[in-house]
């Protein structure tokens, strides 16, 4: 959950932010540069995010320097801002501190920050800063899709897939075989446009 001191700064410098991101012609030149840099030491978590994203990956006029990338996500962190944990937990994960990542999850999961569940889950079907532990990464994969979580829900689905075959040759096996042919009857029968189940 967000500080009141840093939702105060977010909300005292809303219009300079505004101006800043939505100025796209803006995009890495050095005014923009000067500005997002400014809110940054002024404790704006978003353009601390943004800066830290500029460096990490080198773009908007930055060249790549992980370690300034690294203390501005830290400070935005501090904020205790969900998005600020979890990149900084991504960063961790990208740059080889899986114990530290695991940690950071960890603690979005305690306090119920919904996109850490699934990548949280991803850690434990890998072993990924922890052990690996499937039930308990299917359990969290699991409630994130069930809350509309993108990528679990891609998961989930591949993982039926994966077991619908054995499901449909489960069926068939307890099925008599009148049932399948009229099964198959009815399924050739109703798949053409043609025909109505009304008049």
């Amino acid at each position: 959950m967000i500080t009141s001191e840093a939702q105060n700064i977010l909300d005292e410098h809303q219009h300079e932010w505004h101006e800043i991101v939505n100025g796209e012609d803006r995009l890495g030149t050095a005014k923009f540069r000067v500005d997002i840099e400014k809110l940054a030491r002024d404790g704006h978590v978003y353009a601390q995010l943004h800066l830290a994203n500029h460096l990490a990956v080198g773009a908007a006029g930055y060249s790549v320097d992980l370690a300034a990338a690294k203390r501005w996500l830290s400070k935005a962190s501090n904020s205790g801002e969900g998005r600020a944990l979890y990149d900084l937990a991504r960063f961790c994960e990208k740059n080889g501190t899986p114990d530290e990542a695991f940690k950071i999850l960890y603690s979005l999961v305690e306090s119920r920050y919904l996109p850490a569940f699934y990548r949280l889950g991803t850690y434990y079907a890998k072993g990924f800063g922890c052990r690996i532990d499937i039930a308990k990464a299917d359990e969290l994969r699991r409630y994130s899709a069930a809350n509309w979580c993108v990528p679990a829900m891609r998961w989930l689905s591949g993982e039926y897939m994966k077991k619908s075959p054995r499901i449909l040759w489960g069926l068939l096996g307890r099925m008599h075989i009148l049932q399948v042919v009229i099964w198959a009857a009815f399924l050739f029968l109703f798949r053409r446009t043609d025909l109505r189940l009304y008049p």
